[in-house]
């Protein structure tokens, strides 16, 4: 039994080598697949900053990310940061904030609009 897994084994790893040098001689085409980078960092004075232009209160903040209110204030004081898969939430808030909030089903503000941003009070009427 343990011949014959080596020998499957070692057929695998043959035909692999083999396609490397048929690939590196031009001979065949192989799927390269691009990785992202990994999400850019975010200090707690980034992060407040990106709270407060999206207008949101810490509370709606968390919610938005789905982390605790406790969370997000470790965060913006600077004792904890995001996890990865947090911090490339972020990135798309920053980058995207109307798609983060369609996404979770909440309006976006309508610059010039009296609208009522999400988690806060109604922007006062222009006089």
């Amino acid at each position: 039994m343990a011949n014959r897994e080596a020998g499957g084994l070692f057929e695998s790893l043959k035909d692999g080598l083999q396609e490397g040098i048929d690939f590196f001689r031009g001979e065949i085409d192989l799927r390269v697949t691009a990785l992202p980078e990994p999400p850019p960092e975010v200090t707690a004075e980034g992060l407040a900053a990106l709270r407060r232009r999206t207008e949101l209160s810490p509370s709606a903040f968390a919610r938005l990310l789905n982390v605790s209110t406790r969370t997000v204030q470790s965060w913006e004081r600077g004792r904890r940061r995001p996890a990865q898969a947090t911090l490339r939430l972020i990135q798309v808030l920053a980058e995207e904030p109307a798609s983060v909030f369609q996404a979770a089903g909440l309006p976006w503000p309508s610059p010039g609009k009296d609208s009522r941003p999400p988690g806060g009070k109604a922007k006062p009427a222009p006089r």
